[in-house]
């Protein structure tokens, strides 16, 4: 499936994933009159966003376009838009193209704004237990081979020193906020593994690569490196790139707008269509005061007709 086929139509989302997204691509596939073609391309852009969103969109998707989704990514696919990438049939992801980790991220308890990837305080207790281990276990051999001491005397001297070492380092740790990192992180590996069955697209393990194999949420996953995780990934094709390049000005201006953008932009307009590349010097400024984190019934009824920068 292509960019230029007329099989399939041409949809685009670029900005935050959140529920705000989801009521947007509930509206463009809502407004498809039968018979409308069964495929679709996706162009994705986004830093990421709200898992609950990312699934939603996904299964709506799925839901419209059962005969496959094909997902571009030009630029950045990242945390909740890999979730949505599960999802896809094929993935198309250009030379500056990227996805990233699905691994958890919280909020910092004593920071404004600020998240932290829910696998640090994982993997700092792996560490802790693994070097606590590896103390408790040198400084029994070491006594019962210099000191001649029991295996039972030995274990237990080397019981007290490692705990004595180690307590006042796991004391800090909160298994409330443990808890919380293991459910989400299982909320994740579930999506994943729902997204990923209607079309097949994930190699064995992919779930629980991108949710653990990486050691940072803003780990590049390129083009080669998505080929280790899905079946079929492959690079776009002149006459895609060619078209890609004429709506790269409105995809780098909606990615980092505080609300997402998405529209149906049919083949027609990719065939006959001779304007120039979007200017963002064009585009009306983004609204000052707009705040993501607002629900669906506080947010301005904006319809995706109306954020469409001219052309």
């Amino acid at each position: 499936m292509s960019l230029h086929n007329t099989d399939s139509l041409n949809i685009i989302y670029a900005g935050p994933i959140d529920r705000y997204g989801y009521e947007l691509m509930s509206q463009v596939c809502e407004t498809l009159v039968e018979p409308y073609p069964k495929k679709v391309n996706l162009i994705l852009s986004t830093y990421g966003g709200d898992p609950d969103a990312g699934f939603r969109i996904a299964r709506c998707l799925q839901h419209y376009f059962t005969e496959g989704i094909t997902l571009f990514v030009p630029h950045y696919c990242k945390s909740a838009g890999t979730l949505i990438a599960i999802g896809a049939s094929e993935l198309v992801l250009s030379d500056r193209g990227e996805l990233g980790p699905l691994d958890v991220q919280l909020v910092k308890s004593d920071e404004m704004f600020e998240r932290s990837s829910g696998m640090d305080i994982t993997q700092g207790f792996n560490v802790l237990t693994s070097q606590a281990y590896e103390m408790f276990n040198t400084i029994t051999v070491n006594l019962k081979l210099k000191s001649r001491l029991s295996t039972k005397l030995a274990s237990e001297a080397a019981s007290q020193i490692a705990v004595g070492a180690f307590a006042p380092i796991f004391s800090q740790i909160d298994p409330l906020r443990l808890g919380e990192i293991q459910r989400a992180t299982e909320i994740a590996f579930k999506y994943g593994n729902l997204l990923k069955v209607k079309f097949d697209n994930l190699q064995e393990f992919g779930v629980i690569t991108l949710i653990s194999g990486y050691p940072s949420h803003a780990f590049v996953i390129d083009r080669k490196e998505a080929t280790t995780i899905f079946k079929n990934v492959r690079q776009p094709d002149t006459d895609e790139i060619a078209w890609l390049k004429k709506i790269d000005g409105m995809i780098r201006y909606y990615i980092d707008s505080p609300m997402p953008h998405c529209e149906i932009i049919n083949n027609k307009f990719y065939q006959e269509s001779d304007n120039e590349p979007y200017n963002n010097s064009d585009l009306e400024p983004a609204s000052e005061g707009s705040d993501n984190s607002l629900s669906d019934t506080q947010r301005p009824k904006k319809s995706s007709s109306s954020s469409k920068p001219p052309k």
